[in-house]
């Protein structure tokens, strides 16, 4: 993978070909020293994943914009880009790790595209902007009920969006509840 900073407009490009790495906070993303300034990644046609903690806490990040190849978003990928207002998952997607938008204040809404069939616990945990989540038609792994996440057979509520407010009921079916779906 190369990666490009415009420093004029704060765009950064990730561009190559197959999987991003996975990078940690003893080893993190070589751009990582900027994530004060970048305030929209462009992922580019060719990249397959978007690695672990890749743009963690890139506070002054806004937009992300991925292809449709990218068939992975990593553990922690985007988790306290508290800024992140559009994060178009793209339809190509088959997995969302563990934490991968945690913390991301400013989304108000998403669309799980048709193919996503496993996301990771506190996935959109800490979202207090966050609406409703949504799923394409089709999805053969996820449904949403008045705009909360669970799985196909309504059976685990995997997540409600922080900022949905009034009552909520459990639908009938429901017999669990994972760990951080109310957080």
């Amino acid at each position: 993978m190369t990666w490009t900073l415009d420093t004029g407009d704060g765009s950064l490009v990730i561009a190559g070909t197959g999987a991003m790495a996975g990078y940690s906070a003893a080893k993190p993303a070589p751009w990582s020293a900027y994530r004060d300034t970048i305030t929209s990644v462009i992922i580019a046609d060719g990249v397959t994943s978007v690695g672990s903690r890749a743009f963690y806490r890139c506070d002054g990040l806004t937009v992300v914009t991925m292809p449709d190849g990218v068939q992975s978003i990593g553990d922690y990928a985007f988790a306290y880009c508290d800024r992140l207002t559009s994060a178009a998952l793209p339809e190509g997607l088959v997995s969302i790790g563990v934490g991968a938008f945690e913390g991301c204040d400013s989304l108000t809404d998403v669309t799980i595209p048709a193919r996503v069939e496993a996301i990771g616990g506190a996935a959109f945990a800490r979202c207090g902007g966050l609406t409703a989540i949504h799923v394409a038609d089709g999805s053969e792994a996820f449904i949403s009920v008045d705009g909360v996440l669970l799985n196909r057979e309504g059976t685990e509520l995997l997540a409600c969006p922080g900022g949905k407010t009034g009552a909520y009921t459990l639908p009938d079916g429901v017999r669990c509840v994972a760990d951080w779906a109310f957080a």
